[in-house]
């Protein structure tokens, strides 16, 4: 089940933020533990995503993808946006480690951050936050 709220529509590249979306969707599905369930929302930056995210002199939207699936600890969180650099072993789940980081890029090619928030066994969610310069029409 996808869930998603209306959405902003933004100036970007839309090869690059088609493969944003279908990687993070591809990584819930991946990692779903039962019936996948995925929630996509946005709304206004607020800051207890995380107090460094935002530069000063920018406004941000937050893009949540939100999963229920297996999760890892926030000790990773950096970590999973390395390329080539996995948690799980290759025998249980597919993959190369290329993914993240190239949502990573994606996000930061257009000006923005991704902050990922989880905890095993409780899912992941991943903020995508873009200037509001790049919004053309807000959700």
């Amino acid at each position: 089940v996808i869930q998603y709220a209306a959405l902003p529509v933004m100036m970007g590249i839309p090869v690059q933020l088609t493969q944003l979306f279908s990687n993070l969707v591809s990584n819930s599905l991946k990692f779903a533990k039962g019936a996948p369930r995925i929630e996509i929302s946005s709304s206004p930056f607020e800051s207890d995503v995380s107090a460094d995210a935002a530069d000063d002199e920018d406004r941000y939207i937050n893009i949540r993808f939100r999963d229920h699936g297996i999760g890892f600890d926030t000790a990773y969180s950096e970590k999973v946006f390395i390329l080539f650099q996995r948690l799980n072993h290759s025998r249980d789940y597919e993959g190369t480690g290329i993914g993240l980081a190239l949502c990573k890029k994606i996000v930061e090619n257009h000006a923005g951050k991704i902050i990922v928030q989880s905890e095993p066994g409780k899912g992941a969610t991943f903020n995508l936050l873009f200037p509001v310069r790049k919004i053309l029409v807000n959700a």
